[in-house]
């Protein structure tokens, strides 16, 4: 067994200081966005909006999505179709177009200020001018109409109108509030889109509760400096953001800690070594508590509106981590049923306890903190409220008991509670397993069909979350109950078997993300293209999230996960899951990403450790067994280290006393190491800093602390490679392709060539060696127009083959490694290998290339970056610029003559430079590692 992390203190603080660091440049202040059509200012978690035009100023909540029409950003450029300054979309999918337009009213103050006559003429200016505004793409499909009513203190003319558009195929019910104020009109239409019409009163009662309590805070006038917040540390920190993706480091490498992965012990033997028990208990807990962790980051994703890059993946790998724990409790209930006898006995006093007593807890404490930070109020003069912010008693009572989902994460247990009662009542009442297990998997395939027709709403059964996983349960009963016959058939032949489930897993992932952006599950309609949608995203959803269980279980066979931070986070992964989302909801008055999820991870996992010690000391009352004690820390004692630390403090005197000489020249050699360690790192890190500095900044001189631009230069530089070449991961896999195939030929073969000249004789062998070091001294520049004709003859241009293939032919490479085989002098290892009846291959493979590690290391690092840089050949054979690697857009930016006051130069550096020194951490052991070689005497 090999562990892939051994952990150790060091690597966890070498961890934590490259999370610090890349906070460090990737990290900014939020700040609400001011054009010239408006200005933004933040008070704790609300943003006050003035529209200049429209002389009025806005009260929204912070986590609305806001964008001016003169967006520095760009993305105000999608607003020009509704004619508007700024638009709004709230939490609960209103959307608020804010637009300033005349009405020829004169100079009036108000609308009150109106007469009869002027108020109707005002009316139906308004009506033409909304009906004149429509976009082209909209119908008008109801009439008009119009009325006045008294909105913060002044009156406003309401128009209220359906239009439908046949592009998107859906409705948009729509409000539109005008006010003059001083002779100006401030336009506000507020927008509902619903694919169906039904209840057109319920739709215009929904706009009005969600958008009536925000109207009436409108204030005349700027008054967002009133409402200017004081910059304190806490705010600041509430403000701080960085990308959220930086926090996934360190529960990957928690993962990796100390997993071991079973290999081969003797590769000759024939002898496959595998992981004991791959599905067992450590194993389950140690992942199940690893995928809370990710449902808690997929959440956060949800709700902080991450949707790019890797929180873009997790934001749609959520399920399958949801997926895992329905496997594992399917798979536990079969495995325990064939294992333990009479396990029925008594089922439900052994079994719901443990779910049901942290859901409730986590379900008050979820109340507790609605009620406190005043986000409802209790009204018990009534059942239930339509009021914003007020629940009635029945509501209230309804949410103790779980029957409406106060806490959403609560579906859990109501669906795992209804599972656990179906696999009572078939294993209980029916002998037959195989027929049990089959009735159990209709009627659990019915639940998924019965709550996919329900559709969302707020109570059990409603909503995509209650089914879109649900069948991996049948599928965990399946495999503990075959659990031989899967593992024989994964073993037989397991490297394919897990390339199909990983090839299949990443199809189905593009499939479902497809299906979600294009279909999905929130077509409400009993029509059946409605429920097509569903089923058809259900059936592409379902696949993904088996060969996701399925890779994951192949895994297993060859490395368990297992360490105490993962035992840890697999005892509390039910509080974990159940409790973050008080976090998710609480936190929201911090503004900052990358401190949202922070705080929310770590407030999530203190207090599922709380909950988990309070659901344990019930449990063992009930249960009555001992309560099991509190780990206690580890006592460190300090008095023996302290001891050797001033012996070698007085050894160290004495050293200086005895040999100052020498010591001086200790001194002044490390002085000299440290100046050359300064001169290879300070332009590297100068580097980082110049690529997060604004164009300002790099012509005022050298920086030595990061700026705040690292994520908007990377984003522009994004953008234009976007447009050139797919992107910067498209150019990053091109280069890496072309750069890691030529090296891994350049080295073998290279290493094959040495081997050849040096343990074999045969005629010529001194006249070709000659020819491979003359090669040495020729330029490619020299053969660049021959070698773009023969590209050009055989068709080549514009792929890929001829800057790999030409690799195998490498003579730096032969003549290095023929030098280092000459140093190790692997001939008696060899000759007695021939003896034992190796084939020359084998010896190859199996001997000098391990022997040779140090040197092999070296020259694939060297023969990368070479590749990697070598942008001379690759503008040869590439032309298209859809086909540009790193090392073309490197060239083309650097021939710029503003290049060195340009941010994105040093951004394309950033990029160029990292994965050359992946390559180099992954090679650093075995370049400086030492072999010792024994051998026979001669």
């Amino acid at each position: 067994m090999k562990k892939i992390v051994n952990f150790k203190a060091v690597y966890l603080f070498v961890v934590l200081f490259i999370m610090c660091v890349v906070v460090a440049f990737t990290g900014y202040s939020v700040k609400e966005e001011s054009t010239k059509l408006g200005v933004n200012e933040i008070e704790r978690d609300k943003v006050y909006t003035y529209m200049p035009k429209n002389d009025i100023t806005f009260e929204s909540p912070m986590k609305w999505y806001r964008v001016l029409r003169d967006s520095a950003s760009g993305a105000g450029m999608f607003i020009y179709e509704y004619k508007a300054d700024m638009l709004m979309v709230s939490d609960s999918g209103c959307l608020y177009v804010f637009r300033s337009i005349a009405y020829d009213m004169g100079e009036e103050d108000s609308i009150s200020s109106l007469d009869g006559n002027e108020k109707i003429q005002f009316a139906e200016n308004v009506k033409n001018k909304q009906i004149e505004l429509l976009h082209r793409k909209y119908t008008l499909t109801s009439d008009v109409t119009s009325e006045y009513v008294k909105l913060a203190d002044k009156e406003a003319l309401v128009t209220s109108y359906v239009c439908y558009s046949k592009l998107d195929k859906e409705y948009t019910i729509l409000r539109n509030y005008t006010f003059l104020n001083n002779g100006s009109t401030a336009d506000i239409a507020v927008c509902l889109f619903d694919d169906k019409l039904i209840e057109l009163e319920d739709d215009y009662e929904y706009l009005d509760k969600n958008t009536l309590p925000y109207l009436e805070k409108i204030q005349y006038g700027d008054t967002t400096k009133e409402h200017k917040e004081k910059v304190t540390f806490l705010v600041a920190m509430k403000r701080f953001a960085f990308p959220i993706a930086v926090l996934l480091i360190l529960p990957f490498f928690i993962l990796l800690c100390n997993a071991t992965v079973a290999k081969n012990e003797y590769k000759f033997s024939g002898k496959t070594v595998w992981q004991e028990d791959p599905f067992g208990l450590d194993n389950s807990k140690s992942l199940l508590g690893f995928f809370a962790v990710m449902i808690v980051f997929h959440h956060i994703a949800q709700a902080a509106g991450e949707g790019t890059e890797i929180m873009g993946i997790l934001e749609n790998l959520g399920v399958c981590f949801v997926a895992g724990f329905f496997f594992f409790s399917g798979y536990g209930l079969i495995k325990s049923f064939l294992t333990k006898k009479d396990y029925l006995k008594g089922f439900f006093r052994k079994r719901l306890p443990g779910v049901l007593i942290p859901a409730y807890v986590c379900s008050a404490i979820y109340i507790v903190e609605t009620f406190v930070s005043g986000k409802y109020q209790l009204v018990l003069s009534k059942p239930t409220s339509d009021a914003l912010g007020e629940i009635g008693w029945l509501d209230f009572a309804e949410g103790i008991l779980g029957i409406k989902l106060f806490n959403t994460q609560h579906w859990y247990i109501v669906e795992i509670v209804v599972l656990y009662i179906l696999f009572y009542f078939f294993f209980r009442f029916i002998k037959n397993e195989r027929l049990a297990m089959a009735l159990m998997s209709v009627a659990v395939a019915l639940l998924v069909v019965g709550s996919l027709l329900l559709g969302h709403g707020y109570y059990w059964f409603q909503g995509e979350w209650w089914y879109n996983s649900t069948l991996i349960f049948c599928v965990g009963m399946y495999v503990a109950r075959y659990e031989e016959k899967v593992v024989k058939a994964i073993k037989s032949a397991y490297p394919f078997w897990v390339a199909m489930f990983a090839v299949l897993f990443v199809a189905f992932f593009s499939a479902t993300k497809y299906m979600l952006s294009h279909h999905g599950y929130w077509t409400e309609s009993s029509v059946s293209m409605g429920y097509f949608d569903k089923f058809a995203t259900l059936a592409v959803q379902l696949p993904m999230e088996f060969f996701f269980i399925a890779l994951v279980l192949s895994l297993l066979f060859k490395i368990k996960f297992q360490n105490k931070a993962l035992a840890f986070l697999g005892k509390i992964s039910l509080e974990l899951y159940l409790i973050h989302n008080v976090f998710i909801q609480y936190a929201t008055g911090i503004i900052g990403t990358g401190m949202y999820a922070l705080f929310t991870v770590t407030g999530s996992i203190v207090l599922a450790t709380v909950v988990h010690r309070f659901d344990t000391i019930v449990l063992c009352k009930l249960n009555k067994t001992p309560i099991p004690e509190l780990p206690k820390l580890p006592r460190v004692d300090i008095e023996p280290k302290l001891e050797n630390l001033k012996l070698r403090v007085r050894l160290g005197k004495l050293y200086v006393k005895r040999h100052p000489k020498r010591v001086v020249a200790i001194i002044f050699r490390s002085m000299v190491c440290i100046m050359l360690c300064a001169v290879a790192v300070v332009p590297i890190y100068l580097m980082f800093v110049n690529s997060s500095l604004s164009r300002a900044e790099l012509i005022e001189g050298i920086h030595w602390f990061p700026g705040r631009y690292f994520m908007e230069t990377y984003s522009g530089f994004a953008a234009y490679t976007n447009e050139q070449a797919g992107g910067v991961g498209a150019s990053l896999l091109r280069s890496c392709l072309i750069s890691g195939c030529s090296t891994v030929l350049a080295v073998y073969f290279g290493t094959a060539c040495a081997y050849g000249f040096e343990l074999f004789d045969f005629k010529g062998k001194k006249l070709l060696w000659r020819i491979i070091v003359a090669a040495l001294m020729f330029s490619g520049a020299g053969s660049a127009i021959g070698y773009q004709r023969l590209v050009m003859k055989c068709h080549m241009l514009d792929t890929y083959i001829p800057l790999i293939i030409p690799a195998i032919a490498t003579p730096s490479v032969a003549f290095f490694m023929r030098m280092y085989l000459k140093t190790i002098k692997p001939q008696s290892i060899v000759e007695a290998a021939r003896i034992d009846g190796c084939s020359e291959i084998a010896i190859f493979n199996h001997i000098i290339v391990p022997m040779a590690k140090p040197a092999f290391s070296l020259l694939l690092l060297f023969n990368f970056v070479t590749s990697w840089n070598n942008s001379f050949m690759q503008s040869l054979v590439l032309t298209r610029p859809e086909q540009r690697t790193i090392a073309l857009y490197l060239s083309r930016f650097a021939s710029s003559s503003t290049s060195g006051t340009d941010p994105s130069i040093y951004m394309l550096l950033v990029v160029a430079v990292i994965p050359p020194l992946v390559v180099y951490l992954f090679l650093a052991k075995s370049i400086v590692s030492r072999i010792a070689i024994g051998a026979v005497k001669e």
